[in-house]
């Protein structure tokens, strides 16, 4: 739970504990019930969809699930659905800026080196026809 929503959650609190003592049992229990529901909303916030993951890192859904399958990104199955740690999406997001940053520092390969690359690939190639 963030530390805002914990604030929030403490304040209330106290406030319907203060309002008990002042005989103002109705009150405490509104702020009471305003408290829950904003702890069941912080609650039910601290995990992502696979789709909502996927528009976050421009990614297909399906992707972010092959990921999530393959172990290169955590996931949990709540009530049916697969879902991802908020926390685990920022670690996420900041290691796809960082590779954002270091692509943008070197030009995209030339031709050139590109044919080099696969000439030397190829090369180690086996081709196995009919007659083998």
């Amino acid at each position: 739970m963030a530390v805002k929503e914990t604030t929030v959650l403490s304040r209330s609190r106290a406030l319907a504990q203060s309002l008990r003592q002042e005989g103002r049992a109705e009150d405490a229990q509104l702020v009471d019930e305003l408290a829950q529901v904003v702890e069941r909303q912080t609650q039910s916030a601290q995990y992502a969809t696979t789709g909502q993951v996927a528009h976050r890192l421009g990614v297909s859904r399906q992707t972010v699930v092959n990921w999530i399958r393959r172990g290169l990104m955590p996931g949990v199955k709540l009530g049916g659905r697969l879902v991802v740690p908020l926390a685990e999406l920022g670690r996420i997001e900041e290691l796809s800026q960082l590779l954002d940053m270091v692509d943008a520092e070197r030009p995209p390969a030339t031709p050139e080196e590109v044919d080099a690359v696969l000439r030397s690939e190829r090369s180690q190639w086996q081709w196995i026809g009919k007659d083998a």
